[in-house]
């Protein structure tokens, strides 16, 4: 990343460049205009804060957040034509690569107004259109297929009704599961777009989370008191165009094992399954530049309904 492009008021820009081995390996609004087999670049000019504590969280480009654009970009058939939803979206950088993998709508939301602010300038200067703004003249957009839209969006004030009727099929976020006080929020939110049966966490609609899904066990755990569910080899993944249940792609580096066990127990009570498939489906490194970048530190988790484990 190039950080000296500019700076002032605490800002600067950085460049991120996305280095594809070939064209091929291209998935882009933009690839039609490569010769096949040739390298190719996608490069991604973001204003972010100089100062995490002065600009605020959001307006910051987390490592997560590099990690998830990565693996969207070698997965688009995951993300392509789908209404993809994203929790925290910060700078922006997940929105931008999600409407150049051409998903059919993009919802970003963040909770700081100040972060949205600088997210629809990102937007508008990597040329994705924002819904309700009319193009210039001369705009040309290679991602104008996909319908994007900023959202203001509070965790603990977010109404389960309005998030059931986005007609989320994707759901991402990057580094949300920091705070243990945000938990029970963060998985309220996921749990109404994911569609549990759950209305709220703590109630009860008769039903139980096998023991199979979340199981404790000191010795196995990879993280001292929860053990995460295992891959299902047999599992449909969202890969099958017939499975019509949502799933969410958290990207998450792990700080405090506490908080992210509190995240388990909490998830296990919305009804939620939690896979990490940081092995299981891995990215192609387009980033080999970014030396500071270390992926080894970053957690991919596949999180869905456990009522949809059920019906299948």
């Amino acid at each position: 990343m190039d950080s000296d492009l500019c700076q002032n008021a605490g800002k600067c820009y950085r460049t991120i460049l996305f280095m594809f081995p070939s064209s091929n390996h291209f998935p882009l609004a933009w690839h039609e205009n490569q010769q096949i087999g040739e390298p190719v670049t996608m490069t991604v000019t973001l204003r972010s804060s100089l100062n995490m504590l002065e600009g605020g969280t959001g307006c910051c480009i987390w490592p997560s957040s590099l990690f998830l654009s990565e693996f969207l970009l070698s997965h688009p058939e995951l993300f392509s034509n789908k209404c993809c939803f994203e929790v925290g979206s910060g700078v922006g950088l997940v929105g931008i690569c999600l409407a150049n993998v051409k998903a059919s709508k993009v919802i970003l939301t963040d909770g700081d107004l100040s972060s949205l602010s600088n997210m629809k300038f990102n937007l508008e200067t990597n040329q994705v259109a924002i819904m309700g703004k009319l193009k210039q003249k001369d705009y040309q957009d290679p991602t104008s297929t996909t319908q994007v839209e900023c959202r203001y969006l509070t965790w603990e004030l977010a109404s389960a009704e309005e998030l059931q009727n986005c007609g989320a099929e994707v759901i991402l976020g990057a580094d949300v599961i920091y705070d243990p006080s945000s938990v029970p929020h963060l998985v309220r939110v996921l749990a109404a777009l994911l569609g549990t049966k759950k209305g709220s966490l703590g109630s009860n609609d008769g039903t139980s989370v096998p023991e199979e899904f979340i199981t404790c066990n000191e010795n196995r755990s990879m993280f001292g008191s929860i053990e995460l569910e295992k891959p299902d080899k047999n599992h449909k993944d969202n890969k099958d165009p017939n499975n019509a249940y949502p799933v969410a792609y958290i990207a998450n580096a792990i700080r405090n094992i506490d908080t992210f066990n509190c995240f388990l127990r909490v998830a296990s009570e919305a009804g939620l399954s939690v896979i990490d498939i940081t092995e299981k489906q891995r990215s192609m490194n387009l980033l080999p530049y970014l030396s500071s970048f270390d992926r080894t530190s970053i957690q991919l988790y596949r999180i869905s309904s456990l009522d949809s484990m059920r019906d299948m």
